[in-house]
């Protein structure tokens, strides 16, 4: 029986951190950074991916199944959510990501997005929601 050898996270992460920077350039006029960790002093509106897995391992195949958690960070109510929607849409609607080492099943499952915790940053309040997907890997 196989057994999860490496981790996702890595190749995953990076896989959706291209797609996002290729599909979501602008939101409502304001260029959109996408961020693994946020530079001091990085502008509004910008997005954040992290990544947790499971391994399994089934009929001699392992794999990952992992959730992708996006945060969107905006000034305001339309900027967010038109971030998460130009999301939902680059990972949903754009064929299949090449995750390298894996073989990607179909394509990131949307599942619901969330209220994170708004925050008063310089005095402005930034908006926090997270779409978040779920992924099935399986090692090449």
């Amino acid at each position: 029986m196989a057994t999860a050898t490496k981790t996702s996270s890595g190749p995953l992460v990076r896989a959706v951190y291209a797609r996002l920077r290729a599909q979501i350039t602008t939101i409502n006029g304001l260029a959109v950074g996408v961020y693994g960790d946020v530079p001091q002093g990085a502008a509004l509106p910008y997005l954040t991916i992290e990544s947790m897995g499971t391994a399994w391992n089934t009929a001699g195949r392992a794999g990952e199944e992992a959730i992708l958690s996006l945060h969107a960070y905006g000034g305001n109510g339309r900027t967010v959510d038109a971030m998460v929607d130009a999301a939902v849409a680059a990972l949903n609607g754009y064929g299949g990501l090449a995750v390298e080492g894996y073989i990607v099943f179909d394509r990131p499952l949307f599942e619901t997005t969330e209220r994170g915790e708004d925050v008063v940053i310089n005095n402005v309040l930034v908006l926090h929601r997270i779409p978040r997907f779920r992924v099935w890997l399986v090692e090449q």
